[in-house]
């Protein structure tokens, strides 16, 4: 199996946020096994994953809000915000 041949790629993730978005879907954030790793999960309506973002530098991603429907703004711990696309997850922007 991958994690037998691979346990360095694998880390540990602990959420700390979780929401419900205006089309019944979730969002969660939250951080990995090293402090200065975070992640944000797209969830669908049965809370299956639909796609994830795995920062290994932004450190934990703390806070997540429903901008707009369809718009997601994360913040991290170290004061790191973006806003993303959900049903297009590499349109992101970091918001100044």
């Amino acid at each position: 199996a991958f994690y037998e041949k691979n346990k360095d790629e694998v880390t540990d993730i602990d959420k700390f946020r979780e929401i419900k978005l205006a089309n019944n879907c979730y969002c969660c954030v939250g951080e990995g096994s090293y402090g200065s790793e975070g992640f944000v999960a797209y969830l669908d309506e049965n809370k299956n994953l639909v796609w994830v973002l795995y920062s290994e530098e932004s450190n934990p991603f703390i806070n997540v809000s429903e901008y707009i429907p369809d718009i997601i703004i994360v913040e991290s711990s170290s004061n790191i915000r973006l806003k993303i696309n959900i049903n297009n997850p590499m349109d992101l922007e970091l918001v100044v």
